[in-house]
């Protein structure tokens, strides 16, 4: 797996006399490793840059629209924000709202958190162990995406190196030919 979820843990605070409570859900990053060629080198830059790729991907993925949509719909957040479907612009609204509620945070290189605040704690639990599960499933997606990307890039080669390959012999044979030809034991 992508990620392993290491610890949840709960909390509440007032914002604005509403009573408000945040859960963390903290997981470990790896996986791209096993598809970028830079990852083999002993190099610790390359490592870095590789390890903030990571993170970078992962973050976006956390804030994007398939989880935004993904989050939306399991937890029925139209009806948990009161928002009502026929306004207009209601995805947005309750998307920024959403997007406002979950906090990605960088903790090592390949450690990092999701809070999330809600005035429900179930909920706030609930969505922040269902958005670790959900960058699971999105970074494999990603993974077997590139794997699948780099696989025909290199079939390509390989028929076109098989195509060249096919074209010299045939020419290597005419050659062969031609010398036979000109050979002295065929001049009578």
């Amino acid at each position: 797996l992508l990620f392993l979820a290491a610890a949840t843990s709960g909390g509440f605070f007032l914002k604005k006399s509403i009573l408000m409570h945040q859960s963390e859900a903290t997981f470990y990053i790896t996986g791209e490793k096993l598809v970028s060629p830079i990852s083999n080198q002993a190099n610790g830059l390359a490592h870095q840059t590789l390890v903030s790729f990571e993170q970078t991907l992962v973050e976006q993925l956390t804030y994007s629209t398939e989880m935004m949509k993904h989050l939306i719909d399991t937890f029925r957040l139209y009806q948990h924000y009161q928002v009502d479907t026929s306004q207009k612009y209601s995805f947005e609204i309750v998307a920024n709202k959403l997007r406002r509620q979950i906090k990605f945070k960088k903790l090592s290189p390949d450690l990092a958190s999701i809070t999330v605040k809600d005035n429900n704690n179930e909920m706030a639990a609930a969505m922040a162990n269902d958005i670790v599960t959900q960058l699971n499933r999105m970074k494999n997606e990603y993974v077997y995406r590139k794997l699948g990307s780099s696989m025909k890039i290199y079939n390509a080669f390989i028929e076109e190196s098989r195509s060249q390959i096919h074209e010299q012999n045939i020419k290597m044979l005419q050659l062969i030919t031609g010398l036979r030809e000109y050979s002295p034991k065929n001049k009578t």
